[in-house]
């Protein structure tokens, strides 16, 4: 990612603190990336700038129980799409990893509707649900 990119991560992951403190949900920051929420679950939250509808998202194995995916859909927003631990149960060992361990969350959006890409035998599965109403704006949060 570039020095620019990593910038704008940082952005969108305190905008989302921001707007989660303000509704109530206090959270601790572990590392970059990585935070416990007040239930106490591990959770890891990355950010892609991909323009066309297709991200590409990544996060360590072992560093998280739910993921948040902040998926850039405009210059200055982007979609919450919060994978809970039963969904990363139930599919870990078909989501790809790379040599270093991290776990590589590939999003579509075909005719509105979101899409994990998956190992085969599952291929693309509809996370539609896992989508919130809530949109990061640069460094706020909206509701549409």
């Amino acid at each position: 990612m570039s020095p620019g990119g990593k910038r704008r991560a940082e952005d969108f992951r305190k905008a989302y603190f921001h707007h989660e403190k303000q509704n109530g949900n206090e959270s601790q920051l572990v590392e970059n990336d990585y935070f416990t929420d007040e239930q106490g679950a591990k959770v890891g939250i990355t950010w892609s700038e991909e323009p066309d509808g297709t991200w590409f998202l990544n996060l360590r194995s072992g560093k998280f129980d739910d993921a948040i995916l902040l998926c850039q859909t405009k210059p200055d927003g982007s979609l919450v799409v919060r994978l809970p631990r039963v969904f990363l149960n139930r599919y870990r060992n078909l989501l790809s990893r790379d040599t270093r361990g991290q776990f590589k969350f590939n999003i579509v959006r075909e005719r509105g509707t979101f899409y994990i890409r998956l190992l085969r035998p599952a291929g693309l599965t509809d996370i539609s649900s896992f989508v919130s109403r809530q949109k990061v704006i640069a460094k706020e949060i909206i509701l549409e």
